[in-house]
């Protein structure tokens, strides 16, 4: 082989692992991406109650002094 075959082969062998590393990359974003999503918005919210008057809360809570 020639000095320019010997570079095209090394160069094409570097690029096959940085488009696997993409790939891998790819995947990882995917799931970070899609993790959020698969948790139901009730179980998400569990801890929030909308109903719940602020001001009315916070009127019963008297100063500690």
């Amino acid at each position: 082989m020639t000095k320019n075959e010997d570079l095209i082969d090394e160069l094409c062998a570097e690029l096959r692992q940085l488009y696997t590393e993409l790939e891998k990359v790819k995947a990882v974003s995917e799931q970070k991406e899609n993790c959020g999503r698969s948790i139901p918005g009730n179980i998400r919210m569990k801890s929030v109650n909308p109903t719940i008057n602020k001001n009315k809360d916070l009127r019963k809570i008297k100063p500690a002094r």
